[in-house]
Formats: structure tokens, sequence, C-alpha cells
């Protein structure tokens, strides 16, 4: 008897996570190679979850861009982008954290970084909006949330394929 096997093949599906306008669109946006998400200075311009595709050495990922993470929100259309995140983390096998150097060390990423910690997938932070203190905020989320120092990284300088190599080698282990 002969017995055929299929195997699915694992996809990463990295969901982009952080406060309103840390910049999850913009890196979104430069992952992919294309200008799929929408980059406003406005707050609020991501509602919904965005999917994007991205090929590296032969694996694949689907970005998902989320809205800004709130707490404490009461309007109807900040508690739907809200909803939206959620349905991202379920649907989620990696996390990815934007959070921007530039405001520096946020209660409120430390926050999100703690309860994103604790869901227990792969959780990768990034160090966004380079300023002269983005290693401080790195080193911060190392030293005191207990981050692994090869899941957090800066982006200073780094192009598309070194981005793509940080997130699988972080994530795709």
């Amino acid at each position: 008897m002969t017995h055929k096997f299929r195997f699915a093949k694992f996809i990463m599906r990295i969901a982009l996570l952080g406060r309103p306008n840390v910049g999850k669109s913009t890196l979104f946006n430069r992952l992919i190679g294309a200008r799929q998400a929408v980059v406003s200075p406005l707050r609020g311009t991501t509602r919904d979850r965005l999917y994007g595709r991205l090929t590296w050495r032969g694996v694949s990922m689907t970005l998902i861009d989320t809205g800004g993470f709130e707490q404490g929100v009461d309007d109807a259309d900040r508690q739907a982008v809200q909803r939206h995140i959620h349905l991202a983390l379920q649907e989620a096998n990696q996390l990815l954290l934007v959070c921007d150097a530039q405001e520096g060390v946020v209660p409120a990423d430390a926050e999100l970084a703690e309860r994103l910690r604790t869901i227990g997938k792969p959780l990768l932070l990034v160090v966004n909006k380079d300023s002269k203190d983005s290693r401080a905020v790195a080193l911060y989320y190392r030293e005191r949330r207990g981050i692994p120092a090869e899941n957090v990284c800066t982006l200073k300088t780094l192009d598309q394929e070194e981005i793509t190599r940080v997130i699988y080698e972080a994530l795709g282990r």
C-alpha cells in the first residue's frame, strides 16, 4: 500500500504591533517592497488589518499590519481597531513589536511588550525612528523586560534584506 503524505509548508504569519504612529505601516511597506499601507502622520490612519507577502531565501512570510494599540478606548472606531489587533494576535504565529526611539521608553510600550511576551509566541522588538536614544531603548527592553538580546534590534540603517534576515533569525528558528 502506498501512502501519499502532503506536508503543509510552514508560513510565518507576523503581526506588526505597537502604539499609534510608531512606524508599523512604514515598516510593513519597507518589508514588502511596495506602498500597500497608507502612511500618515495622522493618528488612527490604519483601522483594520492589512496583509502583505514577503519571501526571503525560499521562506514565505505573511505580514499583518495593524492599527495602534491603545487601552481604555471608549469610541466605536477605536474599539474596532483594538478588535482587529486582537484578531491579528490570534492569526499570527510570530509577533513584531515596533517602538519609537524618538519618544524613548514609554510606559505603554513597556506594558505592551510585557503582555506580548507572556502570550508565548516568538516576539521581536524593533526600535524604529532612529535617534540618539535608540540603543538605550533597545538596552532597556533587553535588561529590564526580559526580552532576549537577539530578539531586540534597532532599524537604524538596515536595508530591506538585513531587516528581513533579522526577523527570520529572531522569529523563524
